[in-house]
């Protein structure tokens, strides 16, 4: 559980964090549409030779497209923050579904682990048999304990 409330913090604190830049790249992509109407004016106007409105013009599109692509990353890893907010809500709820078991049987197992990986046994020099065993439960993974 405490892997579980590791991951829902920093989850929240990421959404804050996302919101803030979010905010703050969403601004400078309005400003960046603001001075380009501005600089195509003063291009129509002749105020701004040609050759200084393409260089700033590509310098401007540059920028745009670096927010643009920074602001999908960011919608891309908030969703997997959001995922695994659920994941978490999902399998919470599971188990305070299943807290009055008194009897581990086939169906709990089934409902709580998605799978069970065994590793290579082997033995040390002190003849202690030795095997990795790893268990994934269903909404959440691995978890170590």
């Amino acid at each position: 559980m405490k892997r579980l409330r590791k991951l829902k913090n920093q989850g929240t604190a990421a959404d804050d964090n996302t919101s803030k830049k979010v905010a703050k790249k969403e601004k400078r992509l309005s400003e960046i549409a603001r001075i380009y109407a501005k600089l195509y004016e003063d291009r129509a106007l002749e105020i701004v030779s040609e050759e200084n409105f393409r260089m700033l013009s590509d310098r401007l599109q540059d920028e745009q497209k670096k927010l643009r692509d920074e602001l999908a990353a960011i919608k891309k890893r908030s969703e997997a923050f959001e995922k695994t907010e659920e994941n978490i809500q999902s399998f919470v709820s599971l188990i305070k579904s299943m807290q009055h078991v008194d009897e581990l049987d086939r169906p709990i197992v089934q409902a709580l682990i998605e799978r069970i990986e065994i590793g290579e046994s082997r033995t040390d020099e002190n003849g202690v048999r030795h095997q990795q065993i790893d268990i994934f439960y269903k909404f959440i993974g691995k978890m170590d304990f």
